[in-house]
């Protein structure tokens, strides 16, 4: 979270951190750089995620329109021709 990257940078972890659900580094030093590169990564995902669903959003949109535009075409034919 956006608290967590800020304490992590500002060197004051809450006590209840937990290192130990954290990516493994050989020093401690490194270990904010391992947590940021490991929430960096985590959002990327969701990042994919999200633009992913959009895109299927946005092809279902594509396809009500579609038959919006069918269904109004239909509608404005004359009643023998329906």
């Amino acid at each position: 979270s956006r608290a967590e990257i800020e304490a992590i940078l500002q060197g004051t972890l809450p006590e209840n951190f937990d290192f130990d659900e954290q990516p493994r580094v050989e020093s401690r030093e490194m270990q904010p750089v391992a947590i940021l590169e490991n929430l960096v990564e985590n959002l990327t995902d969701q990042h994919k995620i999200a633009l992913q669903a959009k895109d299927e959003h946005i092809t279902d949109l594509r396809l009500q329109i579609d038959q919006l535009r069918q269904d109004l075409a239909e509608s404005r034919k004359p009643w023998w021709k329906r």
